[in-house]
This record gives structure tokens, C-alpha cells and sequence, in this order.
């Protein structure tokens, strides 16, 4: 693995690897760079890795058989072991090596180390060893190590190879340029006891070179693996901004605390994934698109994710079971919701455009539905003044007639150029009134598309015809509406009269397309004769009967 590695390195970079011999000629000093819990044993914290890796286990092979040898010949050793106040982060990384818990402690196979009097060991709080062992007095710790031990070569190991042992490396370097290592001569980090983030050598080659660094792992065969933690620990550091995952059918992985500091980000797609941000996670600031599908997350994480996301324009939920739901999205101008929703509240979305929604319903839902006493209407559709299209498939019309009336509307819907509602009841006075509300309000309104319910019964008779008197404006009129299409329709009273009452007020419709449902057979001779007879208010509205 690692001359594989360095095979790599010699093709983008200036590298070359050479044979070392350490031996009592020459003073040698070891420095090991945060072999500790926290980035070494499986499940001891956010940046540890999650599955057994051969990588690590290999480094911390080397890193004791090393240090076996300098202890057994009593030459100097010194340990950096990484080690954070829980109250001050180190960005953009997730809280990981608190102080005072296992995680900061060496693993196991070097803990013994604590006792051998020809080792030092330091604690520090920045990625920077070198940085990390200045003293309040301005004094060095390692630099004094150098001088005291007098020794005139280091042999460096540890994690991350290009995170915390490179930073130490290169400030080593520049302090011994400097003359401030005295009399240190040469850093060499040895690349078998060291370990970082495998990730695939085309990743490693182009994510430096894309302007707008961009993820996507999307595979119907990728299984979950450690590896997806430290690619995305990778890409946490290195600015991405898009990022999507979706791993195979039936797949289901925990997003590493890592993700939320991925600060950068202005796309987020995560499919079958358990999201849980830390207690200190502030928020996306840049993040504008967002999809999560098959997501476990808590309700008022969702909430507070969509909150903390000042500039979010486009929003997609899906499969989401039993949510009540409030959007508070200021910049929000696309939302695309389908799961078992109890309740859906747009508080805030002033720039809203487009809405597409899909509520699924179960006993619980519908006995929730049933007890409800708010206008769900003005909940959902009161805060919309730009919307341009709707959409709403199965039970939305349902959802919207809950506590619905035909007073005044606290917005109108001037720039509304679509609806689409599937699955209406025209045997629900409350449904016919929530399309009624709508498309009388929407002044602009150019497409119609209503789909009737499968379960209406082809009744010849409704129990209140006058109501098409009574609840709709005398003076209606869809100046703009030029398309209309009707499916799934059973030829029941109030389709019919909803169908003359659109004729009869669209002075610019050029075409009405009407397919009966499939389980209307006998009527569609008598829908056929009716419809013909209806008076139009435009001279060249066409009307197509559609037969499958």
C-alpha cells in the first residue's frame, strides 16, 4: 500500500523514497505525531475510524516496534498527542481528543510509553506539533527537547501523513533553516509508520483540480465502509461545495460528525443516511440546494436544519414518515415534499415559486386529519405570494380542506401560472371548495390540470347543485387560462358543473382535454353529449374526449 502510494506521489510531485538506517553513530531522535485513540481505534470518536483499517494497524505496528528500539537503547523519544478544551472547536473538523477522556490517550499498544523516562510527552491544541509546544513564556518544548538531547535527526511517524504530521514536518524544516533547531540536520518522516485517508487515486488526483469542488458517490452495489467516513473527512478539508451520496438499495449509512463542517457547501444530496448534527453545528450558510431522501432524522432537527440555512433555495424532502413540518426559508424558492406528513406549515417562504407535493396517508394520519380544527389552507398556502406552480398530488386537496372556508385569502396568488391537483374528490364539498378558493384567487392562471378520484361513484344525482350559485363569484373570470386537462373523470354532477363553471368563465381557453376513468363505461356516450352542450365563453375552446 504505501509504495503504491508513493508511486502515486511521484507522479504528481517532486518525491523521492530512500532506506534509512538508525543506529547509535548518529544522535536520532523519534517523534510519533498523534498515534492516539481518537484517530486510531475503531468507534473511539468522530475522526476515529469506524471499521478495523490495516492502514492504521500497520502504522501502529511500525510506531511500536520503533519506539520498542529507541526505549531499549535509551535514546529520546517525543509523543504528540492531540488534546482539545470541549469548548473551543478546532474548524472545521467535529469535536474529537477532548481533554481528560480516552480519546486523547496513546492506544493501547503504546500507553507504556507513560513510564519510560527517555520519553516526552505534549499535549496540543492545533494540528501544528510545532506550534503546539510553545509555552505561555514564548519557550518551545520540542525545540528544547532538540538542544538538550542534542540531536541532529528526527524520524517522524504518526496520522494524518498529510494533515499533522505534515504541518509538524514543515514547520521542523523551517525552524532548522532558520537556525532555531540547533543542531538539528535532517526531518525524515517515515512512510511505512505512517497513515491518512486511502482515498481512490482518482479522487486524490482531481478534487485539487476542480474550481467548485464537487462529490458525487451514487452506486446501486457500494456497501457502507469506513471509507465513506474519511472521504468525507477528506472533503470537509479541502472546501467542497456539492456534495451527494447514495449508497445501494437496502444501504443505509450514519453521516460522520465531519459532514457539518463541510462550510462550503452550496449542494447537499443524501440518500438513505441517519443524520444527527452535533450540538454546535451553526448551520450551512452557503448551502442552496438540499435533498434528503430516506433520511432519518429527528422533526426538529429537520426543522432547525432548514432554518439554519439562510440562503436555501431549493428544498426537496422525501419519504418522510409521520412529520409535522414547519418551513421558515426566507430565500427558499423551490420545494418538492412527498411523504406521510401530518401537518405542513410554510411560516416564512416570501419567494416561494414552485411547490410539488405528495402526502401519503395511513390510519394515524387520517384519524390526525380528522381531529384537526385549523385552516390548514392558509397554513400551507397563506405566506406565497410569488408562487408560479403547484402541484399536488394524492391527498393534498384532502390535507388543504381541513378547516377550509371561502373568506378572504391572507395573499393573492398574482403570479400563479399552474395548478395541478391529482386525486380530487368531487363527492367532497370541502375539496371542490379548496380548488375553487384557488384558481379564483390566481388572477394569472394560464394551465389547469385536475385529476378526478378513482373512488368516486358514478352517481346521477348530487345532493346539492346550487351550490355552484352560491359559492362561486358572479363575476369570475380566468382572463389568462388557456389549457385545461381533466383525467380520471366519472361524470358525477359536480365534475360536470366544475367543467361548465370553467367553460363558462375562460374567455381565452383554446383547449379543454377530458379522459373519463377507466371504470366509467356505460356514462361516457351521456358525458360525451352533456359536455358539447355546455356554453363557452370562448369562441375557440376546443374540446378533446379522450378514450383509451
Amino acid at each position: 500500500m504505501v509504495s503504491q502510494t508513493i508511486d502515486l506521489l511521484k507522479e504528481e510531485l517532486p518525491v523521492e523514497q530512500e532506506s534509512l538506517v538508525v543506529s547509535g553513530d548518529v544522535k536520532t531522535g523519534l517523534v510519533i505525531v498523534d498515534v492516539e485513540n481518537g484517530f486510531c481505534t475503531v468507534g473511539a470518536g468522530n475522526l476515529a475510524p469506524t471499521m478495523p483499517d490495516k492502514q492504521i494497524s500497520g502504522m501502529i505496528d511500525e510506531t511500536l516496534r520503533l519506539a520498542t528500539v529507541f526505549c531499549d537503547n535509551k535514546w529520546p523519544v517525543f509523543a504528540f498527542l492531540d488534546s482539545h478544551h470541549p469548548d473551543i472547536p478546532e474548524h472545521p473538523y467535529p469535536p474529537h481528543c477532548i481533554a481528560g477522556t480516552d480519546e486523547a490517550k496513546l492506544v493501547p499498544a503504546l500507553q507504556w510509553l507513560e513510564n519510560e523516562p527517555n520519553v516526552t510527552l505534549r499535549c496540543k491544541d492545533c494540528i501544528d506539533g510545532f506550534l503546539g509546544s510553545i509555552e505561555k513564556d514564548g519557550s518551545n518544548v520540542f525545540v528544547d527537547w532538540v538542544k538538550t538531547n542534542q540531536i541532529k535527526v528526527i524520524l517522524v511517524v504518526g496520522i494524518c501523513t498529510d494533515v499533522c504530521v505534515l504541518d509538524f514536518v514543515c514547520s521542523a524544516l523551517s525552524a532548522r533553516n532558520r537556525g532555531f533547531l540547533t543542531p538539528l540536520e535532517d526531518v525524515i518522516v517515515y512512510s511505512h509508520a505512517c497513515a491518512t485517508f486511502d482515498l481512490p487515486a482518482h479522487v486524490a488526483r482531481n478534487i485539487k483540480r476542480i474550481a467548485h469542488p464537487q462529490f458525487s458517490l451514487s452506486s446501486a452495489y457500494l456497501k457502507s465502509s469506513p471509507d465513506i467516513d474519511q472521504w468525507l473527512l477528506f472533503l470537509s478539508r479541502n472546501g467542497i461545495k456539492e456534495l451527494v451520496l447514495e449508497l445501494g438499495e437496502g444501504e443505509w449509512f450514519r453521516a460522520p460528525s465531519c459532514l457539518f463542517f463541510c462550510r462550503k457547501l452550496t449542494r447537499l444530496e443524501l440518500i438513505r443516511c441517519e443524520l444527527d448534527p452535533p450540538p454546535t453545528f451553526k448551520g450551512f450558510l452557503c448551502l442552496k440546494y438540499l435533498n434528503l431522501q430516506q433520511v432519518l432524522i429527528a422533526p426538529d432537527v429537520v426543522e432547525s436544519l432548514i432554518s439554519s440555512c439562510p440562503l436555501l433555495e431549493s428544498l426537496t424532502l422525501s419519504y418522510f414518515d409521520s412529520l409535522a413540518l414547519t418551513i421558515c426559508a426566507p430565500n427558499l424558492k423551490y420545494l418538492c415534499l412527498e411523504g406521510e406528513f401530518k401537518d405542513i406549515c410554510l411560516k416564512y417562504t416570501p419567494l416561494l415559486l414552485a411547490i410539488s407535493v405528495a402526502m401519503y396517508m395511513t390510519d394515524d394520519i387520517a384519524e390526525h386529519f380528522e381531529q384537526s380544527s385549523s385552516c390548514n389552507f392558509d397554513k400551507f398556502l397563506g405566506s406565497v405570494p410569488c408562487l408560479e406552480r403547484l402541484i399536488g398530488h394524492i391527498y393534498l386537496t384532502k390535507y388543504l380542506s381541513i378547516g377550509n372556508d371561502l373568506g378572504k385569502l391572507p395573499v393573492a396568488y398574482n403570479h400563479l401560472k399552474v395548478i395541478e391537483l391529482y386525486q380530487v374528490s368531487f363527492e367532497d364539498m370541502k375539496e371542490i371548495l379548496v380548488v375553487l378558493r384557488l384558481i379564483v384567487n390566481s388572477p394569472c392562471l394560464q394551465e389547469l390540470q385536475i385529476s378526478g378520484s378513482s373512488n368516486t361513484s358514478t352517481a346521477t344525482e348530487a345532493p346539492d347543485l346550487d351550490f355552484w350559485e352560491k359559492e362561486c363569484p358572479s363575476d369570475c373570470t380566468f382572463s389568462l387560462l388557456e389549457t385545461v386537462k381533466m383525467t380520471d373523470m366519472s361524470g358525477v354532477p359536480h365534475e360536470m358543473e366544475f367543467i361548465k363553471f370553467l367553460l363558462r368563465n375562460s374567455p381565452m381557453l383554446e383547449t379543454m382535454s377530458i379522459t373519463p376513468s377507466v371504470y366509467v363505461t356505460d356514462g361516457r356516450l351521456n358525458m360525451l353529449i352533456e359536455l358539447v352542450r355546455f356554453r363557452r365563453a370562448s369562441a375557440q375552446a376546443e374540446i378533446i374526449f379522450i378514450q383509451d
